[in-house]
Formats: structure tokens, C-alpha cells, sequence
């Protein structure tokens, strides 16, 4: 079994319930995380929530990187690109994201976001 995999059902074994086999790469599996993280947020499961960015942090700074799966890549565009769609997610975003962190998503946040929207959440960590 893959280490990416083995990794992920230690610490968000949740994500593998229903999955029939087709978490096979990273970017099928952090679109499920995303689809997690959604009801998560609603059912305002904070240690899920939690896990999650964890996830995120492992992920984006993985060493054992192989060729064609591109950790870092697949956290970005299925994840972290969405963490402005919906407003209920703001909070958690302020909470897990430094604010140097969330400067520097900057073009990833605002691909499906207006820069209205990012600027306005960027006015919240002010004083953090």
C-alpha cells in the first residue's frame, strides 16, 4: 500500500469508508477530503476539521514527493482553492491558516473567488 495512503487512514480513517477503490491518487483523494471537510464545517465537528489541516501540512510539505503524484499540487487544487466558497468555512480558514500562510495562497484563494472576497477576510487576522 502506498505511504500516502497508509498516512491518511491513520489519521482520517473517515475518508475511506465508502471508498471502493478509487482513492487511488493523491488529487481522488483530497477531492474527497474537501467533500469531507464540507461536512465537517456543517456538523461543526472540530476534531475532523482539525485532522483535516493537519492533512493539509503533511501533504504540502512531503519529502517523499514520487514522480506523478504530486502531493503539494492536489492539496492545492482541490482543497485549498475552495476554503473561500463558502462562508461557513471562513472561520476555519482564520483558525489554520496563518495569516502569512493566507497571503500567500492568495492566487489559489481567489481562482474561484473574487479578490473582494479575499481582501475582506485578509481584514479579519488583523490583530492575530
Amino acid at each position: 500500500m502506498k505511504e500516502w495512503i497508509v498516512h491518511t487512514k491513520k489519521n482520517i480513517p473517515e475518508v475511506f469508508e465508502y471508498d471502493n477503490g478509487e482513492i487511488d491518487n493523491p488529487m481522488m483523494l483530497w477531492i474527497e477530503l474537501h467533500c469531507l471537510f464540507d461536512i465537517a464545517v456543517s456538523t461543526k465537528n472540530e476534531d475532523l476539521i482539525k485532522r483535516i489541516f493537519q492533512e493539509v501540512h503533511y501533504y504540502e510539505t512531503c519529502e517523499n514527493n514520487p514522480n506523478g503524484d504530486d502531493f503539494s499540487t492536489a492539496v492545492c487544487l482541490a482543497f485549498t482553492e475552495h476554503l473561500l466558497d463558502k462562508e461557513n468555512y471562513i472561520p476555519y480558514v482564520l483558525k489554520y491558516i496563518s495569516r502569512q500562510k493566507f497571503i500567500k495562497y492568495k492566487a489559489l484563494l481567489t481562482y474561484h473567488n473574487d479578490e473582494t472576497k479575499y481582501l475582506n477576510v485578509l481584514k479579519q487576522y488583523t490583530g492575530k
